[in-house]
């Protein structure tokens, strides 16, 4: 067999320049989707032009794509706009919002990429990467309404991806009337906050306190949406606040008992937590509780006619809803009227408020009168009147207690007598047998009983009310009627007054379906006397088989009887849609019957129910109706059958089986695929089922036939579109369809496999043109079906587009794609791949036997290596080895690119006659994967000074097919030799008491270890000014260049100027030699107040006149180093400001120059003289600074005195401050008349003026 191997040149051959750029910068693509990237060429092209997007950043580690870069080819004469394809894989993890950048590249040489050239492909958020959010806690929790406000919280739990933040709304509500959010709870709505990472918080709410009682409320908190998309779960809680807030009171308002016989204990009950029922539970009574109680002292007084308990606190205990107060009523002899007092409630303690009454009232009746109070035994609360009620059909008799209380001494009669307390006209003789009479209390007799009976008659009757009276005015021998006098008698209704409801008899009862609307008629029937309008309740109701609840509107209904009205027939609608089926009923029940209005006295026997409260009525097969449908609706799947026809058969059933029924039934196609259901697939589409009469099934059969044509699943529908006749039968609602799925067959989506246009295996080169990838479906193409076609092994290493889903849309046979060799500069042997063709997605592919090509891709870039020295640049720097050492360094050669069997390569040392070197030529090896060999080169060592020396070491004749790098020669350097070593620093400045570091430089190369030796010398600093050195090392490590060490300045008190010694170098150990001379100086700088401290000589008050002068004088203690100026100014004392210059004084400041060794320096001051009157003054003059001139300012060796800087200096008064006297010029001759006429008095008179002249200062007289 004849193999060729092709080898193509690709260049690009273009009139003008070519471009390409992208044309969608910016997608937003979904999990799933597949997407395309539209790339443009502009420029005239002869040949292919390939370029490749691929995924730049980040790294696409997640296989958030199928494939990282796929291949854009133009063609000559092709679009000028390509479109690469993409996939976003689909997987199932939660993941945020993610933006990856694609970069388009050009692969084929002379093709620029223009902008844009990036593109921003955003993944939307998936899988709920933000959450699904519910609450992580039982339905239903408990809480306390306690003081003020109560916080609860509750956990809601984040599910799924936990990524950014999220806020979560809640509502809260309530089904409870007396139950109100934002009012019991707050807030009525909110918000929950999650932060990124966070998987569960709280959700809080405040129960508030509001003194009201009250049983358990129940709130619904709903989770009601989130942010960032994120999902709420259809979750509630249930927050039940616990019953609360139970009230604390008396059972009633008021009590009456009697005064003895003897000491009487009576308890008052207090209630907690009760209504006012005294029944139904009110608050929570499940823990402990107390309440105190006081006694409130009216007419009776504490201790005479009562006494209460020592212990004024009432204990509930949990559980407890009754306590009682325990008084005991005092028997006397004496007479008295009524009295009371009373019990106040107060501090409740626990789960309880007050609630009313509050308070209570006690009555003690009248008593001690000698022959007794006559009055009546009051109703069982202690304090109403005593009520009888008689029922003339039944209990038609009953009895008054009357008391006598007090005394009981002698005989004692009392009239009484019945009157009407009602609206009814007419007496009370036809009602009660006796109206009136006496009540006899013998001696010691305390009780008596009038007994009350009705009249028996056959009259129908009203509850009708009568008052029985004790009569004051008839008591005789000193008793006295008080108290309770009156009674109540109530007599109920009678004799079936309102009258007896009741169903007429069962054949009254009937459906009735020839009118419109059917309905459900019923006779109620009304005996007695049937007097008032009364309103009857009741309920009927459907059950059967079929759909029972839209046969009636609704089911509880009412009717109105009029007054002497004793039968009604009511009618219940039937709703028009309603299918009455054999075997339902109707239940029609009487469930209450009431007056329409409310009587005075109320209704206490009638009206009533009677024996016949129900009734059913059977649904008849005349009145049902025939309904006829599918026996079964389910879905039939079929197989499309092989050769002949199948047979699917229908049974139809049919409630009610009077007469014969035709049905129609129909087929079609349906669903999305209906249009490719025909007649060819099921034969007949339409026919017709026979019922004969009595009978309740039928059937028919359609056909499914055979063919050989691809098809997708169909769905076809068959369904019941008519019955006859129309008016005895219908079709069942919900049985008239049956959908039958005929399955896809005959491969509808086809097979896939590599196109016959391309080969078996191919060979080609790292940056060769594109193998195309075609692949052809074959059969059916009616739906959508993807394939995956991959490189393997490791094909993203070495191809664009290594990998790529291609979507065949339905009609689509044929799909190509390109495959494209790295050239990824890797060193590589001829490797071979395979090109797989899968099936992809949920929908499985067909994928046919070519599926699989071979792809080898030759060697490429340089396998077997390129040799060269590893340094860059290449260049070693060596020392001359000496006698005590030898300098011998390795020099690297490496083998780049590929390191595939064993080489060798040569080498010489250029140039080759001298003596410097060794050895001067050689060879390396380099075996199997070896990547690393070395060329060991010694230095010859010499006694002769010599400067840089340059040697050049060439490789060559590489072998194994080996080729040489561009790094082929290497240059060594030897190094000169005889470097210099000298002080840093000629000369130190240092303070006394300082620690001097002192260091020695070398010069040239450090990489080897010296020593030199030091010492101390004397100069004008002496040993005990400094830490004398002898014979110290300085030790130059390896690296080293600088040597430091310290010398100790000692501290002394004296005044000193600057004084010098030295450090000598006196000892070389290596290749050094001293320059800049063997030693330094060290000047140790004037120190303890060295320059001087300043201050004044006395006299320190001084007086002087104008215009005379003032000579001071300035010590200088201490040193008398250095050049000093000392500042001085004069302070007005009165304004405490410097007079300017030319007032007062010549000068108000200036500076006295000490020179070096001076100890004293003087300063004059002049008072000018101004002529102006003054008085005297004083002014301070002040040394206020220094500043040394020459010497040390780092630290301070010049300073003023602590004392002595001021010396007070007044000037005398002068000038006449106080003022000259004398006659104004104007005044020094004056007229004046001895007489005058009268009014000219005046002329009489003359006015001196003195005049004050120079100072004005004080008064003078």
């Amino acid at each position: 067999m004849i193999r060729y191997i092709w080898i193509l040149v690709l260049v690009v051959q273009s009139y003008g320049q070519v471009t390409v750029k992208l044309l969608d910068t910016a997608l937003l693509v979904n999990e799933g989707q597949q997407f395309q990237i539209r790339i443009q060429k502009t420029g005239l092209i002869t040949s292919v032009i390939n370029t490749v997007v691929s995924v730049k950043s980040p790294l696409d580690t997640g296989n958030d794509f199928v494939g990282s870069s796929q291949v854009g080819s133009f063609y000559p004469g092709g679009p000028d706009i390509v479109a690469v394809t993409f996939t976003v894989t689909d997987d199932s993890f939660p993941e945020v919002e993610e933006t990856f950048t694609f970069e388009l590249s050009a692969i084929s040489s002379g093709v620029t990429v223009d902008t844009p050239y990036i593109a921003a492909i955003t993944i939307s958020a998936n899988d709920d990467a933000y959450g699904v959010f519910s609450f992580l806690d039982s339905s239903h929790t408990l809480v306390t309404e306690a003081d003020i406000i109560t916080p609860v919280k509750l956990r809601v739990g984040r599910d799924r991806g936990t990524n950014g933040q999220v806020t979560v709304t809640f509502v809260v509500n309530s089904t409870q009337a007396d139950a109100i959010p934002g009012v019991d709870i707050t807030p009525q709505s909110g918000i929950v906050v999650f932060q990124a990472g966070e998987a569960q918080t709280y959700l809080f709410v405040q129960i508030k306190d509001d003194n009201i009682p009250e049983n358990n409320e129940e709130f619904i908190i709903t989770l009601t949406g989130a942010t960032q998309g994120a999902r709420v779960l259809d979750t509630e809680m249930v927050l039940i606040i616990q019953a609360n807030d139970a009230p604390i009171r008396f059972q009633q308002a008021e009590y009456r008992f009697d005064e003895g016989p003897g000491t009487r204990t009576i308890q008052i009950p207090v209630l907690r937590g009760l209504k006012s029922d005294g029944q139904s539970r009110i608050g929570s009574v499940n823990g402990l509780a107390t309440v105190d109680f006081v006694i409130l002292t009216d007419t009776a007084s504490d201790g005479l006619d009562f006494t209460g308990p020592s212990n004024r606190q009432l204990v509930f205990s949990p559980g407890s809803t009754q306590a009682f107060i325990q008084i005991q009523i005092l028997d006397d002899s004496d007479p008295e009227v009524e009295e009371s007092f009373q019990i106040l409630l107060s501090n409740a303690v626990g789960d309880v408020i007050s609630g009313t009454p509050i308070k209570t009232t006690i009555f003690i009746n009248g008593n001690d009168n000698p022959n007794g109070v006559i009055s009546f035994s009051p109703g069982s609360d202690g304090v109403s009147l005593p009520l009888i009620q008689l029922n003339e059909d039944g209990i038609n008799s009953a009895t008054f207690t009357v008391l006598r209380t007090a005394g009981t001494f002698g005989t004692v009669t009392v009239q009484w007598e019945i009157q009407r307390n009602d609206t009814l006209s007419g007496g009370v003789r036809g009602d009660i047998l006796s109206t009136q009479g006496s009540v006899v209390f013998q001696a010691g007799q305390s009780q008596a009983k009038i007994n009350v009976t009705t009249i028996q008659d056959s009259v129908a009757e009203p509850p009708e009310r009568f008052v029985i009276k004790l009569l004051p005015g008839s008591v005789n021998d000193g008793a006295k009627v008080d108290g309770v006098i009156n009674g109540l008698i109530l007599i109920e209704d009678s004799d079936n007054y309102h009258g007896t409801v009741q169903f007429g008899d069962d054949n009254e009862q009937q459906i009735i379906v020839v009118s419109n609307p059917r309905h459900v008629q019923l006779t109620i029937l009304r005996t007695g006397f049937n007097q008032g309008t009364i309103k009857v309740n009741l309920t009927v109701v459907y059950t059967g088989p079929g759909d029972t609840e839209d046969v009636i509107e609704k089911s509880e209904w009412q009717t109105i009887l009029t007054t002497g009205i004793s039968s009604q027939i009511f009618k219940v609608p039937i709703n028009g849609s309603a299918f009455l089926q054999v075997g339902g009923k109707f239940t029609a029940t009487l469930f209450d019957a009431g007056l329409n209005y409310d009587p005075p006295l109320g209704a206490f026997n009638t009206p009533k129910l009677g024996s016949k409260t129900t009734v059913e009525i059977p649904v008849t097969i005349q009145q049902a109706n025939g309904e006829i449908g599918f026996q079964n609706t389910y879905t039939v799947t079929v197989s499309e059958p092989e050769t002949s026809p199948y047979s699917v058969n229908f049974k139809l059933s049919r409630e009610g089986t009077s007469g014969q029924a035709v049905i129609s039934w129909s087929l079609a196609g349906s669903g999305p695929n209906a249009a490719s259901v025909t007649q060819e697939d099921t034969g007949p589409t339409s026919g017709t089922a026979v019922m004969e009469a009595d009978k309740s099934e039928a059937d028919f059969t359609i056909l499914i036939n055979p063919d050989d044509l691809p098809e997708v699943n169909e769905e076809l529908t068959v369904t019941l579109t008519y019955v006859s006749p129309s008016d005895t039968q219908r079709l069942k609602h919900g049985a008239t369809q049956v959908k039958v799925i005929i399955l896809e067959n005959d491969n509808p989506g086809g097979t896939f496999q590599f196109s016959s246009d391309m080969q078996d295996s191919y060979q080609v080169k790292e940056g060769s043109s594109p193998i195309d990838i075609v692949i052809d479906r074959n059969g059916g193409s009616l739906v959508t079906r993807h394939v995956q076609y991959t490189v393997v092994p490791n094909g993203a290493a070495e191809f664009y587009g290594y990998t790529n889903v291609l979507k065949f849309e339905p009609g689509i046979i044929k799909m190509s794609a390109a495959l494209l060799p790295i050239a990824d500069g890797i060193p590589e042997k001829e490797e071979r791949f395979t090109l797989t063709l899968n099936s992809y997605g949920n929908s499985t592919s067909d994928i046919g036997s070519r599926s699989q090509i071979t792809i080898d891709i030759l060697e490429n870039d340089n396998p077997y290596g390129l040799i060269q020295f590893e340094d860059d640049p290449p260049v070693l720097y060596m020392d001359e080895s000496t006698l005590s050492g030898t300098v011998t360094n390795l020099i690297s050669v490496q083998r780049t690119q590929g390191t595939f069997g064993s080489i060798t390569v040569a080498w010489d040392i250029i140039p080759s006659n001298q003596q410097d070197l060794t050895p001067l030529s050689g060879s390396i090896t380099f075996g199997e994967s070896q990547g690393q060999g070395t060329i060991q080169i010694t230095t010859v060592p010499d006694d002769i000074p010599e400067s840089a020396e340059n040697f050049t070491i060439q490789l060559n004749n590489p072998t194994g097919g080996a080729e040489l790098g561009s790094r082929q020669t290497f240059t060594i350097i030897i190094n000169q030799n005889d470097f210099p070593v000298y002080f840093q620093e000629s000369v130190y400045h240092v303070a006394e008491g300082s620690l001097l570091t002192v260091t020695i430089h070398r010069e040239g190369d450090a990489s080897k270890q010296e020593t030199v030796k030091y010492r101390t010398l004397d100069g004008t600093a002496l040993v005990g000014d400094y830490n004398k050195l002898t014979n110290q090392d300085a030790v130059f490590a390896v690296g080293k260049t600088d040597v430091s060490f310290q010398v100790v300045i000692n501290e002394d008190t004296l005044p000193e100027g600057n004084e010098t010694f030295f450090i000598e170098i006196f000892q070389i150990m290596g290749d050094l030699v001293p320059t800049r001379g063997s030693n330094c100086s060290i000047v140790i700088l004037a120190n303890d107040n060295a320059y001087g401290i300043f201050k004044l000589s006395p006299p320190f008050s001084v007086r002087v006149e104008e215009g005379s002068h003032l000579e001071l004088t300035i010590l200088r203690d201490g040193g008398v180093y250095g050049e000093v100026e000392v500042s001085w100014e004069i302070i007005d004392v009165l304004t405490n400001k410097m007079p300017p210059d030319g007032s007062q004084f010549d000068k108000s400041n200036g500076t006295v120059l000490f020179t070096e060794g001076l100890h004293r320096q003087t300063f004059t001051i002049f008072p000018r003289s101004d002529l102006a009157p003054e008085k005297e003054r004083v002014y301070t003059v002040r040394l206020h600074d220094i500043e040394v001139v020459v010497g040390r300012t780092d630290v301070e060796l010049a300073s003023l005195a602590g004392t002595d800087l001021e010396v007070t200096l007044t000037i005398e008064e002068s000038d006449d401050p106080y003022g000259r006297f004398a006659f104004a010029y104007n005044s020094t001759e004056v007229t004046i008349a001895e007489d005058y006429y009268p009014g000219e008095q005046s002329k009489t008179e003359a006015k001196l003026v003195v005049e004050r002249r120079m100072g004005g200062f004080g008064n003078v007289q």
